[in-house]
C-alpha cells in the first residue's frame, strides 16, 4: 500500500512515490496498491499487480475474493 488518506476518505499520492514502488520490488512483493490519480510511468509497474483506489471506501470491492 503507498498512499495516503485524506480526512474525507480519498487516498492521495505520496513523496518519492517511485522510490517506494522500486522498493516494493526490491523487496520481492507482487502486488501494489496505489492512489488513483498517481500519474507513473507504466514501465515503473511492469511485472507488479496494480490496484488503484480512489477512495477508502474501494478497499472492502478490493479485498472480495
Amino acid at each position: 500500500w503507498i498512499g495516503e488518506v485524506g480526512l474525507t476518505g480519498e487516498v492521495r499520492r505520496v513523496s518519492q512515490f517511485e522510490t517506494r514502488i522500486e522498493e516494493v520490488r526490491k523487496l520481492g512483493f507482487k502486488t501494489v496498491v496505489i492512489p488513483h490519480a498517481a500519474d507513473i510511468d507504466p514501465d515503473l509497474l511492469k511485472g507488479l499487480t496494480v490496484h488503484k483506489l480512489a477512495r477508502v471506501s474501494e478497499i472492502e470491492n478490493l479485498l472480495r475474493f
